[in-house]
């Protein structure tokens, strides 16, 4: 190679110091949303599984009313615990949908808050460069430099 590929340390502090003091500054800025490692859970899926095993006991315990394997007062009550489950289940899904739902600008200022965090733990002379790189890794995503243009860009991110 006749340039060189890789990028100092000082410089992506440096930059990361000033991309940080323009956001600080009231720069516009983008972000994306990450699920925390190990989440892969998502409550209103899981509600939803829920639903569709109570429609299957729905088609069981009708099938075992035509079979004659229960009474009708049985397949009557059945039908009813089944329906106060489904309307549970609605409730509590409807609640998780709520709850999933994110507000943009409450999230940007989530974020701003926690960019002032890392900026002050970086301007910190006391602080180590492992817990440094800890902090700036709980809002940057990932940082791209375009060796040809000479420019670092930044992804972060609100979980």
């Amino acid at each position: 190679h006749p340039k060189s590929s890789g990028i100092s340390e000082k410089v992506i502090i440096s930059a990361v110091f000033t991309y940080f003091e323009k956001l600080l500054s009231g720069a516009d800025f983008s972000f994306s949303y990450k699920t925390p490692v190990g989440s892969g859970f998502n409550e209103s899926q899981l509600y939803q599984r829920e639903l569709d095993k109570i429609e299957y006991r729905e088609r069981r315990v009708r099938e075992a009313y035509e079979a004659g394997a229960d009474t009708l007062e049985e397949y009557k009550e059945n039908k009813q615990r089944l329906n106060a489950e489904r309307e549970r289940l609605m409730t509590l899904m409807a609640d998780a949908t709520k709850q999933e739902q994110r507000d943009p600008a409450a999230d940007k200022a989530v974020l701003l808050q926690r960019i002032r965090t890392v900026y002050d733990v970086l301007k910190n002379d006391d602080v180590d460069h492992e817990t440094k790189g800890v902090f700036i890794r709980s809002v940057v995503e990932e940082i791209v430099w375009d060796k040809e243009k000479d420019e670092l860009s930044f992804r972060l991110y609100v979980s």
